[in-house]
């Protein structure tokens, strides 16, 4: 592992107090780009923002009952899926207390972190929304189901708002340097198809383009095609074209390997039909 990777395990936890809004989405994008680019180590990820805000409103006996939760959701004594029942039923509860206990969960090292934000994803409010951003920049890289549970749960909770510290993400995870890097961007493709708004377009253009002049991917590139897809917009279909054009000039010789680019060149084909005909 290299120096900067080694930096970059180590998250921030030390942004500016986000609040509810755009401000809160531009601010997380602006950190999030900055965390993953640039040199300099951040704070430890235990003093978040939008935790204390929730714990703030609790009492005493309230922590004392979060403290007593939080124990019995991670024992593993207790299978996997009746942990995971009782989390989903805590997200929809949408008190503080519920909310706080899925925030520490989530905030864990054991596997019922990721089932934490999941859940997190599901509820609607400012904190929540404020927390799943700072999430984004604080969880660590080595967890990669935390990561991909966070960054669909951001798709989730704010919508067309999660359109740019998303894209942020995405284009910062170029940066990558280990095997995760198209794994990573494949969930972050996947999360603003779910968004499904036609602000996707022109971020997905751009990850589509990139990914043309560096290695091209079919695989992930039908993942693109997919999420572009979901926006149901007409507009696409040009940048649909051009994607199916570069597919097509780089055709293999190999017999297997051309059914295998004919297949997706099909792909393409059909999702441009589809759309013409909307």
């Amino acid at each position: 592992m290299n120096r900067d990777h080694s930096r970059r395990s180590t998250l921030p936890g030390h942004i500016s107090a986000i609040h509810a809004g755009r401000q809160a989405v531009v601010t997380a994008a602006v950190m999030l780009f900055l965390f993953l680019t640039g040199p300099q180590p951040f704070a430890s990820p235990s003093h978040a923002v939008a935790r204390k805000s929730v714990a703030s409103r609790l009492d005493h006996a309230s922590l004392s009952r979060v403290e007593v939760r939080v124990s019995r959701l991670n024992d593993t004594r207790v299978s996997l899926k009746e942990r995971t029942r009782q989390i989903r039923t805590l997200s929809r509860r949408n008190d503080h207390e519920s909310i706080y206990t899925l925030m520490v969960l989530a905030d864990g090292s054991t596997y019922a972190n990721s089932k934490a934000v999941e859940a997190l994803g599901k509820v609607h409010s400012p904190d929540v929304r404020s927390y799943l951003l700072e999430k984004l920049t604080t969880a660590p890289q080595h967890d990669i189901s935390l990561i991909r549970a966070t960054i669909h749960a951001v798709a989730s909770a704010l919508g067309v708002e999660a359109v740019e510290p998303l894209t942020a993400y995405l284009s910062a995870n170029r940066r990558r340097d280990d095997g995760f890097r198209v794994l990573l961007s494949t969930t972050c493709v996947e999360a603003l198809g779910e968004v499904g708004t036609s602000a996707i377009i022109a971020p997905l253009e751009d990850e589509l383009r990139y990914m043309e002049q560096t290695e091209l991917n079919l695989e992930y590139g039908s993942n693109i095609v997919t999420a572009l897809q979901k926006t149901g917009d007409r507009s696409v279909i040009p940048i649909l074209r051009q994607y199916e054009r570069v597919v097509l000039d780089e055709m293999p010789d190999d017999e297997h390997q051309r059914s295998y680019y004919a297949m997706k060149i099909e792909e393409v084909g059909m999702t441009i039909e589809g759309l013409s005909t909307k």
